[in-house]
């Protein structure tokens, strides 16, 4: 999801059926719990939803991924940030940024396959095999992708309901950008205006 036009899932190979969507999508997504039991991801949920339809706005991708790949962001908390603010009026704090999870699972998960998937494109031109092989990586690393996304959608949940509030959209992004939010204001203010003119219909 999180890459560069004619790179990612929409980009110039077709998508077929791969071994990362071999089955019928599943909605949800278990994992173990911390009390032994286990815990269920919600794959398909109103921020997911709300992600694809910021990202596919005029300027967002390429924002986002100018955040990404020049300043280390991590667009999925982003993105996060972004439906905090707009959607359910809430702040993002230091200490909420400490309690996020699935760090572990970016590091280890996401980068990889954002990685192979790079490196697979630019070698697959001319070779079929490698052509399907980058498929298959684009498409599981938005697989990790949803997951993630799915992760952060049930720890924020219950934390922040909807509340009547102006936006926060532009603080939320401030908190978790740092002292590049001043040196990317208008990279900022694209994905903000995208947000919140996106939010009645999340």
């Amino acid at each position: 999801m999180f890459c560069r036009a004619g790179q990612g899932a929409c980009g110039t190979f077709p998508r077929p059926a791969h071994p990362c969507e071999s089955a019928p999508p599943v909605p949800r997504h278990r994992r173990q719990a911390r009390n032994g039991g286990t815990a269920t991801f919600q794959l398909d949920n109103p921020f997911w939803r709300f992600s694809l339809r910021v990202y596919a706005a005029p300027g967002v991708q390429q924002a986002c991924l100018r955040l990404q790949d020049d300043f280390g962001a991590d667009v999925n908390l982003l993105l996060l940030a972004a439906w905090l603010g707009a959607v359910r009026r809430q702040s993002l704090g230091m200490a909420d940024l400490a309690e996020v999870p699935g760090t572990r699972w970016n590091a280890q998960a996401i980068k990889p396959l954002r990685a192979a998937r790079r490196e697979a494109k630019a070698v697959a031109v001319d070779d079929a095999a490698l052509a399907d092989f980058y498929r298959q990586i684009q498409a599981c690393e938005l697989r990790a992708e949803q997951i993630r996304q799915a992760w952060l959608f049930q720890w924020a949940d219950g934390r922040f309901p909807w509340r009547d509030a102006p936006c926060q959209t532009r603080e939320n992004l401030r908190i978790i950008l740092g002292k590049v939010a001043a040196e990317e204001a208008s990279t900022v203010s694209r994905l903000t205006e995208a947000a919140e003119a996106l939010a009645a219909d999340a």
